[in-house]
Formats: C-alpha cells, structure tokens, sequence
C-alpha cells in the first residue's frame, strides 16, 4: 500500500516512529486500531479491535494523520476484524 501524505504529515509520522520506536506498517496498523473504537459504518460495530484488513479491488490512496486513516478506492471492504 502507497501512503500519500503532505510534508506536514510525513513528519509527523516520522516524528512518532522515532518517539515510539515504531515502524511505518506499526503506526499505520494503530492508526485503525484508533478508528476502529468509534462507529464509522455499518460493518464496524462500535468496539475495540487489534487488527482490521482492508480489502479493495484496486486502493488509489491511503492517507494517515494522527487521528485518522482515510482510504480511497474501488471495492473496499473490511475482510476481517479481530
């Protein structure tokens, strides 16, 4: 996955690796661990998860802030949640 971030973001990021001693896939995956804890849609149900996939039949984009992950394509769906 492509992760398109602006200059401010990419910092950010950056930043919060180094300070957490995370890797970018880390960050991303706590990221959605973040958002899965409030109902964004129908599939999620308002819980807490350690890991969500993600499926699509083509991502165009992924962008990562300190609250969110925002992903653009065709076909996503949440294959699992657990």
């Amino acid at each position: 996955v492509s992760v398109m971030l602006s200059d401010s973001e990419a910092s950010f990021l950056e930043q919060y690796c180094l300070k957490h001693g995370l890797s970018k896939s880390d960050a991303l995956r706590y990221a959605i661990e973040l958002l899965s804890t409030k109902e964004k849609a129908e599939e999620i149900p308002k819980t807490r998860y350690r890991k969500i996939v993600v499926k699509a039949s083509h991502i165009k984009l992924v962008m990562l802030t300190h609250t969110s992950v925002d992903i653009e394509g065709e076909g996503l769906y949440v294959e699992s949640a657990l």
